[in-house]
């Protein structure tokens, strides 16, 4: 019986956990059927805290792993806020700037310019109390190694560091991430499931009014600030080393 594992846990606790009814929802009935299912998880004594973050965690280094692929490939990571912090939603419009559509900057600087990369993307790696914004690409030839991709995105950190993202890129970012939002939002469980991270990590159902909202007020002040922020040292940086090495 489901229940019996889930009544002798301290994860499992009504205080943290939430029921989302959405759709075509009998309210009464809604009701009726959770606290048949669910009314009889009682409340613990003591709640479960959870891990404990330090800052002191974050690391940063490169290290190289050899395995059996045919190509090589670069990830590189830099720490930023977790996702509690709307500081993410910048971290999603710097990755849609680096790596969504064909104007993209590392779809430019690894496959329509110099076809360097078979696969690549940047992306904010969302956690509660840290994150990692990370970017990668996977080689598309034989010739081209780990150290050649590395050195495509520290080109483009660089440039945008030192020269900033435009207002146009940001603009095209926003209409990307609102678009993401609203096609969320057009299912039921796409509701439930955002309705359920609102209320379990900000404890505010009414956010969701406020999300794409929030997203258009960004900056390109802000994207940049941002960038300036987490783009400092080499980061967290691992290579892919196919198991033949080339001469």
């Amino acid at each position: 019986d489901w229940s019996s594992d889930v009544c002798s846990s301290d994860l499992y606790n009504p205080d943290n956990a939430v029921i989302v009814l959405a759709g075509d929802v009998d309210t009464v009935r809604g009701e009726e059927l959770v606290e048949r299912y669910f009314g009889s998880i009682s409340r613990h004594t003591a709640t479960s805290t959870g891990l404990q973050f330090s800052a002191e965690n974050r690391n940063v280094g490169h290290a190289r792993e050899t395995q059996d692929v045919p190509f090589d490939a670069c990830f590189l990571a830099y720490h930023c806020e977790g996702f509690l912090n709307d500081e993410t939603m910048i971290a999603d419009v710097l990755s849609a700037i680096l790596s969504d559509g064909r104007s993209s900057r590392l779809y430019k600087a690894l496959q329509h310019d110099a076809q360097l990369a078979s696969d690549f993307g940047a992306h904010a790696d969302k956690r509660e109390f840290t994150s990692l914004f990370t970017l990668y690409a996977i080689s598309c030839d034989p010739s081209i190694d780990a150290d050649k991709l590395h050195s495509v995105f520290a080109n483009e950190i660089h440039h945008i560091v030192d020269k900033g993202v435009l207002h146009v890129e940001v603009a095209k970012a926003k209409n990307i991430l609102k678009t993401r939002l609203a096609y969320q939002l057009q299912t039921s469980g796409g509701v439930a499931d955002m309705l359920t991270q609102q209320v379990l990590f900000w404890n505010d159902p009414e956010r969701i009014h406020l999300l794409m909202k929030k997203i258009e007020k960004l900056t390109v002040d802000e994207v940049n600030d941002f960038a300036r922020k987490i783009f400092v040292g080499d980061g967290v940086r691992l290579d892919i080393c196919a198991g033949e090495r080339r001469d």
